[in-house]
């Protein structure tokens, strides 16, 4: 998801060997290794932190902080993810336009800002419906009404729980989402001086695509 949500190049680079490997069940096909060490990565951070999390909350036996395990692992293991496959963006930069849609080049602090921006908006984007929900079933547990529904069978509960995360999910997702532009803005002061020499100076900032 990442992967293909970064910023995508006007002039596409072709893919470097040694950034290939041959898939065991065919060798003629090829995995990208930053799509591997992503998901490897992703998948190992979301269950060292859940699992830590869990672990703190017995001991301490706190039932709050249990109930926030699972965002805790899905946020860890939405940055490192999110790292680990556009983390090539730090040392090469992503293209910067100027006010007029020119490509004048690639910036490394622009790509900084992009991978700060998208990981803030990652990171929020999962708080309010699993840091809320396991709170707000909770409450429907211990409601009177809620037991009324209850008496409905497996579906009156299923019906009311789906219909509380999709009202949770439309509410939150767009703001998560809104927190930045996707053309993010870079004042002219702030660039590489390479790439203040080629901006025109009508021009006093630079725009960059910053992924999802």
């Amino acid at each position: 998801m990442n992967y293909g949500n970064r910023p995508i190049r006007k002039q596409q680079d072709p893919r470097k060997a040694d950034e290939l490997v041959s898939a065991p069940w065919d060798p003629q096909t090829k995995i990208d290794k930053r799509a591997v060490k992503s998901y490897l990565g992703a998948v190992g951070s979301a269950m060292a932190v859940s699992l830590s999390v869990r672990w703190v909350s017995l001991r301490i036996r706190n039932r709050a902080l249990l109930l926030l395990a699972p965002v805790c692992g899905v946020v860890s293991a939405a940055v490192a993810n999110l790292y680990l496959t556009r983390a090539h963006e730090l040392t090469e930069g992503i293209e910067v336009a100027d006010a007029d849609g020119n490509c004048i080049g690639r910036s490394q602090v622009a790509a900084q800002k992009a991978l700060l921006e998208t990981a803030i908006s990652r990171a929020v984007l999962p708080l309010p419906s699993l840091g809320l929900t396991p709170f707000m079933f909770q409450y429907l547990d211990s409601a009177p009404w809620y037991q009324s529904v209850r008496r409905m069978g497996w579906s009156g509960p299923l019906i009311v729980r789906y219909i509380a995360l999709l009202l949770m999910s439309a509410i939150t997702v767009p703001p998560s989402f809104a927190l930045f532009p996707h053309r993010g803005q870079l004042p002219r002061s702030e660039l590489e001086p390479s790439l203040q020499a080629k901006l025109s100076r009508n021009h006093s900032h630079v725009s960059y695509n910053k992924g999802l």
